[in-house]
């Protein structure tokens, strides 16, 4: 029987999701996504709308700020739960609820919300997380150290919790904190699998993949040197020992030919 893989970029599933379900959140299906200046232009309104000077409040960092609440899952009415009465949170709570509102009201989402609702839906739509539960047998995810926690939700949903989950990463490679990834993620289920050859049957378990066969010794020793030095339990929480080293897989001529001229 032939099986049908389905390679995707992240926001892409999800848009596709929603597509089709998203009338369950209370929106209707051709909604639209707004870009940078989308985002710009309502905030700019929201501001006016609820008296918050743009002087004192950069649109830029409240638009920011909604942002990286979005990536925690902190919807408004948490936001100004843990403001806690500070004046300047408070202000971006009470943008942040009306940002919202405006867009819902313009049936648009942003690409935060584009994974905020595909968790929402899997979270209040038992027979849709049910379907896509059934249709992935296998899910693999490369670089899952710069995934965010909205991300990961939605991978732990859909692979039952991560029972069929095969993840791909190396916390020395983060590069998209800016992003709001959080490569913490990637070492706590690091840290909480056993090796390969000791984990029990059917328990989540971490392969050591250290041979590279894409370098030359010398550029491996200069990286292993530098690792050594960085990377410690302060700093990607794992210790860089002889174990986690990089070692070479493929063989190289002690010498490289020089090319003959024409």
């Amino acid at each position: 029987q032939r099986q049908m893989c389905i390679r995707d970029r992240f926001h892409s599933a999800c848009v596709r999701i929603l597509r089709r379900f998203i009338d369950r959140l209370g929106y209707e299906n051709h909604f639209t996504i707004y870009d940078t200046d989308d985002q710009k232009t309502l905030i700019k309104e929201v501001c006016r709308k609820v008296d918050v000077d743009t002087k004192v409040f950069k649109e830029r960092s409240l638009l920011s700020a909604i942002s990286s609440a979005k990536n925690e899952m902190i919807l408004p009415d948490e936001f100004e739960l843990n403001a806690g009465g500070d004046f300047a949170k408070m202000k971006i709570a009470k943008v942040y609820r009306e940002y919202e509102a405006q867009m819902r009201a313009n049936n648009a989402l942003d690409f935060d919300d584009l994974l905020v609702k595909t968790v929402q839906l899997l979270q209040t739509q038992p027979d849709v997380l049910e379907s896509y539960q059934e249709r992935f047998r296998y899910i693999m995810v490369d670089e899952y150290q710069d995934v965010s926690r909205v991300q990961d939700a939605i991978f732990a949903a859909v692979s039952k919790a991560g029972k069929n989950l095969f993840m791909v990463g190396d916390v020395k490679q983060s590069i998209y904190r800016f992003r709001l990834a959080d490569p913490a993620i990637f070492t706590e289920k690091y840290l909480s699998y056993s090796d390969y050859e000791s984990a029990k049957a059917s328990a989540p378990r971490r392969i050591l993949l250290r041979e590279n066969f894409r370098s030359r010794r010398e550029i491996l020793d200069g990286a292993n040197s530098v690792f050594s030095l960085c990377m410690s339990r302060a700093l990607g929480d794992m210790d860089y020992d002889d174990a986690a080293a990089l070692r070479c897989g493929a063989k190289y001529p002690s010498s490289v030919p020089k090319p003959e001229l024409m």
